[in-house]
């Protein structure tokens, strides 16, 4: 994963919200400190806290990882993405179920 373009799109989106580091580590449960280093490309955040910051910013995941991933690779997701977009929450639920029935559950 690039984590420089990820973290600029990290200090990006929290500027764009409106939303201090301190804020942000707030609402996600981390350290104001583990935002600015993932702001700076240090670290790398877990899949669960990019998830929060992405619920916070209201961010999608291949947001902060479109630098890292193929095109195809994001197109494909896109299209995913828009395709669940308007799915019912029970249609939502079927789908994770199938995702994890052919790659496990996520951590």
């Amino acid at each position: 994963m690039d984590r420089r373009a990820l973290g600029m799109r990290l200090a990006i989106a929290r500027k764009e919200s409106g939303f201090t580091s301190e804020r942000l580590a707030q609402e996600c449960d981390v350290s104001a400190v583990y935002i600015r280093q993932i702001e700076s490309g240090r670290h790398q955040p877990s899949i669960t806290t990019l998830i929060k910051l992405g619920n916070v910013l209201h961010r999608s995941l291949d947001y902060f990882v479109q630098d890292s991933m193929e095109w195809n690779e994001l197109n494909t997701l896109t299209e995913i993405a828009e395709k669940c977009k308007n799915l019912t929450p029970e249609q939502l639920k079927r789908v994770h179920r199938m995702i994890d029935a052919m790659f496990g559950p996520v951590m």
